[in-house]
């Protein structure tokens, strides 16, 4: 049997760190697993929901200005997605997924009709990724390989691009005996490009470190008295001014608050929790007065409602409808129009 439904587009919420030398800004994203497989769209909520509602596939088609697309994705018991396809697509393209018994994903292979085929193919260590291979359509290799101590901790994380043998981009920690975290060294291209210390006093304070250093960052953890995790970040803009950054995660590392201040101590960007359980990630100009915001909301059942963007040259608005535990309608409505795509679902 089929019904249909409307698809939810996601809104990622972020913010921009172009004056604090972080982890992602600084390595580009390079270490990120998130999209590497393109299969990280299906959440494990809606794998629970896909399966527990015998779930066999979705038809996907999205509209915008009289112009529509498709794609068809398929799932097994389990909830997770075995195949996609484009039927409509110029290129015919089709996506297939294995898994091995812990259903963690073990091989990708994309194909089109001009004949051509990326490969991805994932090892793994007591449920530990260790490697991945990515062949693209012309034969060029791309991957990763991690490496781990006794306890499980990441020790070295590389990122390969053509040679095999020598990362071009890696990532080396070092831990304390209690396993606590030491430091971590980004090297690119065989020279070492930064170094995030934990060795820091007290609110994450500098310990031997240059006021214009650029080359270490200080990172401070600790647990306060609700149990949550406050970290402390402590690093310099391109200027050698002081960026400071606190960090509150609950048990679970869902994020409670962030602030970020300038080194006049003025906020210059700050996520807060709202009533529903969403978030907003605000941004602040010179005069104090908000740049830009985005906020998100969730009803009543956790799931999200509604999410706007508003800043002085862009806004928009996402709305979102539920039946049961699936999603059944979103729109995004901004200034050149308004974008909505639907679900056809295809049970078991």
């Amino acid at each position: 049997m089929k019904s249909t439904f409307a698809l939810a587009i996601c809104l990622i919420l972020s913010i921009s760190s172009n004056a604090q030398r972080n982890f992602w800004g600084e390595t580009n994203g390079v270490f990120s697993d998130f999209g590497s497989n393109g299969i990280h769209n299906i959440s494990p909520k809606q794998r629970e929901a896909f399966s527990k509602l015998n779930v066999k596939s979705r038809t996907t088609v999205s509209y915008s200005k009289g112009n529509s697309h498709s794609v068809t994705e398929h799932f097994d018991d389990a909830g997770y997605l075995i195949k996609r396809e484009y039927p409509n697509s110029k290129y015919e393209t089709v996506t297939t997924a294995e898994y091995n018994d812990e259903h963690l994903i073990t091989k990708l292979i994309t194909k089109n009709n001009r004949d051509e085929q990326w490969t991805s193919m994932y090892t793994y260590d007591n449920g530990r990724l260790v490697e991945r291979e990515d062949i693209d359509e012309k034969g060029k290799y791309k991957g990763l390989k991690k490496e781990y101590d006794k306890d499980g901790n990441m020790t070295r994380h590389g990122r390969f691009d053509g040679d095999r043998n020598s990362p071009k981009h890696e990532l080396i920690y070092t831990y304390y005996e209690d396993g606590q975290k030491e430091s971590i060294t980004y090297i690119k291209d065989k020279k070492v490009k930064y170094v995030w210390s934990y060795d820091c006093k007290e609110e994450g304070e500098l310990i031997n470190v240059k006021s214009k250093d650029q080359s270490t960052i200080c990172v401070k953890e600790e647990v306060n008295e609700l149990g949550y995790t406050v970290t402390w970040n402590r690093d310099f803009n391109e200027k050698g001014d002081l960026i400071k950054t606190k960090t509150v995660r609950g048990s679970q590392g869902e994020l409670i608050s962030e602030e970020m201040y300038n080194v006049d101590d003025r906020l210059i960007r700050e996520v807060k929790i709202n009533e529903t359980g969403g978030a907003a990630y605000i941004s602040y100009d010179k005069d104090g007065e908000i740049s830009s915001m985005r906020e998100s909301f969730l009803n009543q059942n956790d799931k999200l409602k509604k999410s706007i963007y508003d800043s002085k040259r862009y806004k928009y608005t996402f709305l979102y409808n539920y039946e049961g535990e699936l999603q059944t309608q979103s729109t995004r409505i901004y200034k050149r129009g308004i974008y909505v795509s639907e679900y056809e679902y295809d049970f078991r």
